[in-house]
């Protein structure tokens, strides 16, 4: 049957002015007894950005990882493409936000949920960034 893949919100292509203090966070809530499988990987720079190897930023009640984009030391090109690609065995549904922080405001870009019909399910999700 594959991946339930619920979108509350979706705006597929943002545009981020970096140069300008802009910048995107990046959260995956993963829900089940294990931290998960995914990463999120930098297409046009060929560089992994965030994976379930990281530290959590909060374990109780679930596992929440974060990643602030760019820091100083990420690469920045005018055109990007950030893939995140979840695997689900002992997972029983991964929270999906990217947020745009700009200007003193947040814009919800993505607050996707995915619910798993099998453990061997994998699923992906492409972002186009554009930016200044």
């Amino acid at each position: 049957m594959g991946v339930t893949r619920t979108p509350h919100t979706f705006i597929p292509a943002v545009i981020v002015n970096a140069t300008n203090g802009e910048f995107l966070l990046y959260r995956v809530t993963v829900f089940g007894a294990v931290t998960g499988t995914f990463t999120l990987v930098d297409g046009r720079n060929q560089t992994l950005v965030m994976s379930s190897n990281d530290q959590p930023s909060s374990t109780n009640p679930d596992f929440v990882f974060q990643r602030r984009w760019p820091l100083p030391a990420d690469k920045v090109n005018t055109s990007n493409n950030y893939t995140m690609g979840f695997q689900f065995l002992g997972v029983t549904k991964y929270r999906y936000e990217v947020e745009l922080h700009k200007q003193g405001t947040t814009q919800k870009i993505f607050d996707i949920e995915y619910v798993p019909s099998d453990d061997s399910d994998s699923f992906f999700e492409d972002l186009d960034v554009t930016t200044f």
